[in-house]
């Protein structure tokens, strides 16, 4: 039984019919180098939902590389060759340059008093409401722009419907203290 794969590569997509899965991985890179133009030494295939790298070993076949007919790979130019026996490459170590930035943006960070998320963000942002919650804050911003006020003006005159005005009565529903 021979595979149709559906293959992407940089150059635009083509089809691959007849892959043979006794085929040796060797010869199968070589066919896909041949019809996407990458370099069989640096090809990387994805596949799957969201695309992930497969491994390709080198004295293998296609069968082991557990693809399924109609199957589609995405076909990219890597810098190094992708074998098993390579691993994933080398991280540069950071620059003087990045080191000091990243220590001294931390130096800021320190700056800010500890305390809870929203008092904090409080404090960062100049939010004159510390003791409010994200939900009341949301539904706060919901109803000052339904009605054209500034959320946190006065002492809170949020004006929302209360269970009340479902029976026909009108209230108020007050938040903040």
């Amino acid at each position: 039984m021979s595979l149709t794969l559906r293959c992407r590569g940089p150059s635009g997509q083509c089809t691959l019919s007849g892959v043979d899965p006794g085929m040796s991985t060797r010869a199968f890179l070589d066919l896909l180098s041949e019809k996407t133009g990458v370099p069989a030494g640096t090809i990387e295939i994805l596949t799957g939902f969201p695309p992930k790298a497969i491994q390709i070993p080198t004295d293998e076949t296609v069968l082991s590389l557990a693809l399924a007919n109609g199957d589609t790979l995405t076909v990219r130019q890597t810098s190094t060759a992708t074998t098993a026996a390579t691993g994933p490459a080398p991280q540069a170590a950071p620059s003087g340059s990045a080191v000091g930035a990243v220590s001294s943006s931390a130096a800021q960070l320190q700056d800010v008093p500890q305390g809870s998320a929203n008092s904090t963000a409080a404090t960062m942002y100049g939010d004159p409401l510390p003791y409010m919650d994200e939900d009341e804050m949301l539904a706060r911003a919901i109803a000052a722009s339904l009605e054209g006020a500034d959320p946190a003006a006065g002492a809170v005159d949020v004006q929302l419907r209360s269970r009340r005005s479902s029976r026909g009565e009108r209230g108020r529903v007050w938040y903040g203290e």
